[in-house]
């Protein structure tokens, strides 16, 4: 089956979209991140392993970091089959945000440039890998207790495939102390 990728017909070329200063000046990791829904469910997983030790415990999305030369998308689409087994057919690019924690090396694989994807259907069924546990949630029952303090901050404009950018500065993992959304 083919891959239906969709840009949702923004305006705005949210690969390129970059409005503020603080990018150019260190070294950044970009990353790509899914989250499948259907109906009134939406799919989290539980991270059990990292390669950075970034957010094992919490709900998150089902992605990872970039290798050389691969684009969001094609990161996107390896990551959901290394993490759950399943292949992503049919997604949108609805978010960018940049991922700054000032308690780590200016280097650190933590400071991040992340792509956020809406995915509409997949094939296969998630399994649990090393790495993740895949979890559906009804979307209206989300445990935001266990998820980046950084998502009850633009999960809504996610949910209604609304495009945006945004800048998290974290103080430490659980202390966001500057932050910007953009509505796109």
């Amino acid at each position: 089956m083919a891959t239906q990728v969709s840009d949702a017909g923004h305006k705005t070329n949210l690969v390129a979209y970059m409005p503020q200063v603080i990018i150019p000046y260190i070294p950044i990791t970009h990353t790509a991140t899914g989250f499948y829904i259907k109906d009134d469910k939406i799919l989290f997983g539980l991270r059990r392993k990292s390669s950075t030790d970034l957010g094992i415990g919490l709900f998150s999305g089902i992605g990872g970091k970039l290798e050389p030369g691969e684009t969001a998308s094609q990161a996107l689409e390896r990551e959901f089959q290394e993490e759950i087994g399943v292949k992503p057919l049919k997604y949108e690019l609805i978010g960018k945000l940049v991922y700054i924690f000032q308690d780590q090396e200016v280097s650190s694989p933590w400071n991040q440039i992340a792509y956020f994807y809406y995915v509409s259907e997949i094939d296969g069924k998630p399994k649990t890998t090393p790495k993740t546990k895949p979890v559906f949630f009804n979307i209206n029952n989300i445990p935001w207790y266990n998820v980046w303090i950084d998502n009850k901050m633009w999960f809504s404009l996610f949910l209604d495939r609304q495009p945006f950018y945004g800048e998290f500065i974290y103080e430490d993992v659980d202390t966001v102390i500057k932050y910007y959304i953009e509505v796109l």
